[in-house]
């Protein structure tokens, strides 16, 4: 598992877990400094991952990411190997011909 999944879950069941301000925030602390990152980045990043609608403890972005990249170079080839005419359209190849990193998951 990739350390950014790692810190997501971390960062998820910080805010989720059922406890006091204070403690809530010296966990945010220690994974801040274990990371080397701002507590506002941590708390940023968990915004997001509800606002995606993402729990890190049931699937990791960047093992999806990984088998997502994989699945489709897989597709590729067979498709050409067996002169298949084929395009796409989907949203994924705007992330793919930008170069840009995907950031959610894909089925």
């Amino acid at each position: 598992m990739s350390e950014k999944d790692k810190l997501d879950i971390l960062i998820y069941n910080a805010y989720c877990d059922i406890c006091d301000d204070k403690s809530r925030m010296h966990k945010l602390e220690l994974i801040a400094n274990d990371y080397n990152v701002s507590v506002d980045y941590l708390y940023n990043r968990y915004l997001w991952l509800i606002n995606m609608q993402i729990n890190p403890n049931f699937c990791h972005l960047d093992e999806n990411h990984k088998l997502i990249y994989k699945i489709f170079d897989e597709y590729n080839k067979m498709l050409n190997e067996n002169n298949i005419e084929y395009y796409y359209t989907s949203g994924i190849l705007a992330y793919l011909l930008a170069n840009k990193s995907l950031e959610r998951y894909h089925l």
